[in-house]
Formats: C-alpha cells, sequence, structure tokens
C-alpha cells in the first residue's frame, strides 16, 4: 500500500488597520495591532507563516481605503497579492 505524504506550508497576512475615521465609528478597529500580535503567536506556535502587512496602507492614509475606511481601493489589491507571493517565494524558494 502506498501512502502519498503531502507537504504544506500555511501563510496568514496580518491585519491591516483602518482609517482613523473607521476606528472612531467602531472601536474594535482599535485593536488590530493586539489582533496582530496573536496572529504572530499563533503562526509561531503552529510553524505557520506569519507575513506582516501592516505597513501596505502607510498605517491607515486615506488615499488607500474606499469611502468606508475599511476596505481596500482597487489598485491596492495587486500589492497585496505581490507582497504575499513574494513572502511565499522567500520561504518555499
Amino acid at each position: 500500500m502506498a501512502y502519498l505524504i503531502l507537504k504544506h506550508r500555511i501563510f496568514i497576512n496580518s491585519i491591516v488597520c483602518t482609517t482613523p475615521a473607521a476606528v472612531e465609528e467602531h472601536s474594535e478597529w482599535s485593536k488590530t495591532d493586539d489582533y496582530n500580535s496573536q496572529l504572530q503567536e499563533m503562526c509561531q506556535r503552529n510553524g505557520w507563516n506569519y507575513v506582516d502587512i501592516s505597513d501596505m496602507t502607510n498605517h491607515g492614509e486615506d488615499k488607500y481605503y474606499q469611502q468606508d475606511g475599511v476596505h481596500y481601493i482597487q489598485d491596492l489589491y495587486p500589492v497585496w497579492a505581490e507582497r504575499m507571493i513574494g513572502e511565499t517565494i522567500k520561504v518555499i524558494g
């Protein structure tokens, strides 16, 4: 009987902060640093890869967000994908 052993790697990216205006409306968004610390610890415990993308929006700069202050503008999604791909390539070669 043959067994197939699959090797996998898990990549988790950080939560990116929202705009200050969005934090004013929803206070839970002010906890992204705490959430990211917990994510990072979880990744370390489980051997997963943590990718810090928290600086992607220049820490909540309005120009990177749609009007709601939470969702990114369309142009930022390819930047996010490139960042995740780049970090993946660093790990798996």
